[in-house]
């Protein structure tokens, strides 16, 4: 007598998701020498990144953040898809150091929680979770204010 696959007990762990290692940041802080290694990274990449896009995507945080009360930095990519002729950066790692910018900025805080993304290319890498500090109801994400026919 045979059991289905689906009768035994699974004993080896599912491969399906793809790998992506979990660090715990919150046990105890980073060693002052990583810590000094991420921040030099992240000035880096924002400086390598181009000064146009720079203020293109802080605009765009600025616009997701008063429609909604939480995102991930793959709504403010949405959001700087929408933008016709929107500049380009060679790399995204200049996103961290925008995001930072606005947490900086209080427009933002982080929510210590993630998400995986669901962008395509993305592969499911984990996305930090933002709440707004700047959200409105008042703001009615109607229609894209780049395509709108103009009025005659």
């Amino acid at each position: 007598m045979s059991s289905s696959s689906a009768d035994r007990p699974k004993t080896e762990p599912d491969m399906s998701d793809i790998f992506q290692p979990c660090f715990d940041f919150t046990a105890k802080p980073l060693p002052p020498e990583v810590q000094e290694s991420i921040r030099d990274g992240m000035a880096q990449s924002d400086a390598n990144a181009n000064h146009f896009w720079k203020r293109m995507i802080d605009a765009a945080i600025v616009a997701v953040a008063r429609r909604m009360k939480e995102f991930t930095v793959d709504d403010v990519l949405d959001e700087m898809e929408k933008i016709p002729n929107c500049p380009e950066t060679h790399a995204l790692h200049a996103l961290g150091p925008a995001m930072q910018r606005a947490r900086k900025d209080k427009i933002v805080s982080p929510t210590n929680m993630l998400v995986r993304s669901k962008r395509e290319g993305k592969h499911g890498n984990r996305r930090s979770i933002w709440v707004s500090n700047y959200y409105s109801e008042s703001v009615i994400p109607t229609a894209d204010p780049f395509h709108e026919k103009p009025h005659r």
